[in-house]
């Protein structure tokens, strides 16, 4: 009898020893231990009463920091596991529970230093309580008051918790929810796979035992038959974009014998992590993590898998040489700092030298967007490449080592020291596939009237690199303005330089100033003014900037028109910075949209709504948990748009004029004439849920800024006219 698709429910916690105890699991290494779904079910209701997992049950207070272009504060009160005291259970060595651990949802991940030790709570004022982490089955959200509890939610599947070290750490996004596995992050892989000499990827058994499960029956000759649990292997390379119809696929041995396989097709092997015989009780033994049965095979001690190279069509890579000149660093849109002996060198790359001097490759990658199935096609530079075709100053080739490591330096170095974000050389040369996008076409899984197939490519707003991941967070990491590589990652925090942008025609205003740490201390970087919606840069031309101490660049802009005016035949061009009067907006508060409620005007938007039908004025308040208690609102089910400008109104009343009708034109020609003048709003700027259905909390929000004005109506928020170049009073 063969069970296919079977999952293993629980909390997988990985180990090097195979000395402990194995839990709710069987495996040949006994290096992994299990709580099962049903314990975790039965911990959830009784808490401290429960039988077996009782006495770990703990209660604590957590505070969250987390900063998304606006920085948000929380604090927790969860209940379950204590992380130390279920470790120790679990059969992990101090070294193991004092070093980095690896956190895994079944779309995400996070790695955490240090988290039994050294971690806090921090109240309002300041003050901090140690407190260790557990993995939690309950939590609740605390309001600023400190005592009233704001949410409450039980969850089968766990979430972790743990401290700050200091009140500014970022930890929230590491609070991983739906979590189905813990391990040390050097583990031991059970399984590697090649492509030629080229590692494509390697996974742990506790990798291996969260993916799904299988049972098999298989012959095994004069001993009966067996019982096998594990992955069908057709299913576990496709996972991996692996073509499985290569040929000369061979396994091998822990003793280094290769045994070639049939072709790999769904069903015919199984990758097994433990066997029984059917009919006695005697143990199936086995050296390693996993054997491999299928067409008449019984591969004792596996360890890897090797097939045929993939056949590459790119040419021979240039001869790329470290330093540049004034004019090659100034045009230059991404870098790359390689530290070897005891020095950094730096590379410099311009768009123009990428796209004729590299063959571009085209990827897809397909992951979750805050529980949004993505496929994103991306054509760009494989970083591979890149790194392959870097060499010293004698023209040689580096030949960097496939175990030194790559950071990511995005603009504001977010992500940078971020373990998740952190790969090694031979991941790029991998499965991980990173690669620097210039233009990419997204689809999605389950397309619906949020999220549409794109039919063609299109340019990105950011630099930004993706990469095989389970999650959007890792996959797409943007706003890359280069990377560094070294032996080994450590944190870098760069101070960067500070980019301020000027209004050459207001006295010189500041239109923007922004701190960019992207750039490595003491590096030589080209900076080029950045395009803005309603002002074009005086000198288009690029800076060299020395990045160091109160390091600095300024540029001057000068303002486009916003749109044209025309009032008793009189034709003038309006400016939108100098309109400093009456600018507000809409929907102005979330005291006004929740007053409009009782009336059907404007609908809330709770975790147990049904089918949301449109309110009567199009507006929507989200008070679901997912929201984080932000509460945003707006026009628009979950998109929530909120416009920032004038009422035409107030607009006309600051340049003097008083009308009785007045008329929209295009930049087509198109005209309309405005009857109902009170319900126009003059919009130069939007805000937007990020993403939806799951990804509206009001800190996340993004913001698009108009060249031209649109005409919004103030009653449902629907688009009067875009891109409006003149309006006609009379």
């Amino acid at each position: 009898m063969n069970d296919t698709g079977l999952m293993l429910n629980g909390l997988v916690i990985g180990r090097k020893s195979g000395m402990g105890e194995e839990g709710s699991i069987h495996t040949y290494s006994k290096r992994l231990f299990m709580i099962g779904g049903r314990e975790l079910f039965s911990l959830a209701g009784k808490k401290e009463n429960d039988a077996r997992w009782g006495r770990c049950w703990r209660w604590r207070k957590y505070s969250a920091r987390e900063d998304h272009g606006m920085v948000a504060e929380h604090n927790y009160l969860a209940g379950g596991l204590d992380l130390k005291r279920l470790l120790d259970f679990a059969g992990l060595s101090e070294e193991e529970k004092c070093g980095r651990l690896v956190f895994a949802a079944p779309n995400y991940m996070a790695v955490v230093d240090h988290p039994l030790s050294g971690r806090y709570f921090f109240d309002k004022n300041g003050h901090k309580d140690e407190t260790p982490a557990i993995i939690a089955l309950e939590s609740m959200q605390i309001t600023a008051g400190g005592t009233t509890i704001a949410s409450k939610a039980r969850k089968i599947y766990p979430k972790l918790f743990f401290g700050q070290r200091d009140r500014e750490e970022i930890n929230q996004c590491s609070f991983v929810h739906g979590l189905c596995r813990i391990q040390p992050v050097d583990l031991p892989p059970a399984f590697t796979l090649y492509l030629g000499q080229r590692l494509w990827i390697s996974l742990s058994l506790a990798d291996l035992i969260v993916k799904g499960c299988e049972r098999r029956i298989y012959d095994g000759g004069s001993g009966g038959s067996h019982r096998c649990y594990g992955i069908d292997l057709y299913t576990l390379l496709v996972s991996y974009g692996i073509d499985t119809e290569l040929s000369q696929v061979y396994a091998k041995d822990a003793a280094g014998k290769r045994t070639q396989l049939g072709p790999v097709e769904k069903g015919r092997y199984l990758l097994t992590w433990y066997s029984a015989y059917e009919t006695k009780e005697a143990v199936i033994e086995n050296y390693t993590d996993l054997k491999l049965y299928g067409d008449g095979i019984i591969l004792d001690d596996f360890i890897s898998l090797h097939m045929p190279p993939r056949i590459s069509s790119g040419g021979p890579l240039p001869v790329k040489m470290p330093w540049g000149t004034e004019a090659e660093i100034s045009s230059a849109s991404f870098y790359c700092a390689v530290e070897r002996e005891d020095q950094r060198y730096y590379y410099y790359f311009s768009q123009e030298e990428m796209r004729n001097r590299y063959a571009l490759s085209e990827v897809r990658y397909q992951y979750d967007d805050h529980q949004v199935e993505k496929i994103v096609n991306c054509r760009g530079l494989l970083l591979s490449d890149m790194m392959d075709s870097l060499c010293d100053e004698t023209g040689k080739r580096l030949a960097l080592p496939e175990d030194w490591q790559i950071q990511y330096m995005e603009e504001d170095a977010y992500h940078t020291d971020t373990p998740t974000y952190i790969d090694r050389l031979s991941d790029l040369r991998g499965y991980n596939r990173a690669l620097l996008a210039f233009e990419k076409k997204e689809c999605f899984v389950r397309p619906d009237r949020y999220h549409e197939n794109e039919g063609t490519f299109r340019s990105l707003e950011l630099p930004s690199v993706y990469r095989n991941a389970m999650s959007a967070n890792e996959a797409a990491v943007k706003g890359v303005m280069g990377v560094i590589i070294r032996e080994r990652a450590s944190t870098l925090a760069p101070k960067g330089y500070k980019l301020i942008l000027l209004n050459e025609g207001d006295d010189g205003s500041v239109i923007k100033e922004a701190a960019v740490r992207g750039a490595l201390d003491g590096m030589r970087i080209g900076v080029r003014p950045p395009c803005l919606a309603r002002f074009e840069a005086v000198d288009v031309s690029g800076r060299v900037l020395n990045v160091g101490e109160d390091a600095a660049v300024r540029f001057l802009y000068r303002e486009k028109g916003f749109v044209d005016v025309s009032a008793q035949g009189i034709r003038r061009t309006v400016y939108a910075s100098k309109l400093k009067r009456y600018r507000t907006v809409i929907p102005e508060s979330l005291g006004e949209v929740e007053s409009l409620v009782l009336s059907g005007d404007a609908l809330i938007l709770y975790d147990d709504s049904d089918v949301i039908g449109r309110p009567k004025r199009n507006l929507f308040i989200d008070k679901r948990g997912i929201a984080d208690k932000t509460t945003p609102f707006g026009y628009g089910n979950l998109v929530m748009y909120r416009y920032e400008g004038w009422y035409l109104e107030d607009f006309l009343k600051q340049l003097g004029i008083t009308y009785i009708e007045c008329t929209a034109v295009d930049k087509a020609g198109i005209k309309v004439r405005l009857s109902e003048t009170g319900d126009c709003f003059v919009a130069f700027r939007h805000s937007e849920s990020k993403g939806v259905p799951y990804n509206t909390a009001v800190y996340k929000r993004r913001a698009t800024e108009y060249a031209r004005p649109r005409l919004v109506s103030v009653y449902d928020g629907d688009t009067i006219m875009k891109d409006v170049a003149e309006f006609i009073v009379g």
